[in-house]
């Protein structure tokens, strides 16, 4: 981490005493790194899944940017909470949807403290389809077949089924 700008080192440590960012925000941050942060280790794992945005024949594509997974979709779709909104989808266009972990090791001490950032890209070249990818219906199937098989009490998300996303290591 000592490689970093002094502005970079500067907002961890804003996370770290301020917003607490530790893992274990229990713990007061002074009572953990009581001399600030001498230096440490930064790895990131970034994962790539599949996400979507629907609208109706009378919505304009590019202003109408509400993604869902097809994972959420399939959990919503067994629970029942599909809306009338997402069963009037009658076009779509895929993207790509990225999450960040950077995991951190903050000496002295190792002390962990985990951050995810996360986007969703649409390239606006890409197609709008009038019906998703047998892969896409596929994953949506798969995820509410195992939502149905692991119910969960009212107002709860079942659990999500195991995902089969790209995980790209740390360099």
């Amino acid at each position: 981490m000592a490689s970093l700008t002094s502005d970079t080192q500067a907002k961890i440590a804003q996370g770290v005493y301020w917003l607490r960012w530790l893992d274990d925000d229990s713990a007061d941050p002074t009572d953990k790194l009581p001399n600030g942060i001498a230096d440490g280790t930064l790895t990131m794992t970034v994962t790539e899944s599949t996400v979507m945005h629907g609208f109706t024949e009378r919505d304009n594509p590019i202003a109408k940017l509400n993604s869902i997974t097809p994972e959420a979709l399939g959990r919503s779709q067994a629970t029942g909470s599909d809306s009338v909104y997402y069963k009037s989808l009658k076009r779509g266009q895929l993207g790509v949807h990225r999450e960040y972990d950077l995991h951190f090791s903050i000496n002295p001490g190792k002390v962990p403290m985990t951050v995810s950032l996360e986007e969703s890209i649409y390239d606006p070249n890409s197609p709008i389809l009038d019906r998703l990818p047998d892969s896409v219906l596929a994953e949506i199937a798969q995820a509410k077949a195992y939502a149905i098989a692991h119910p969960q009490p009212p107002g709860e998300y079942p659990p999500a089924a195991p995902p089969e996303k790209k995980s790209t290591p740390p360099p």
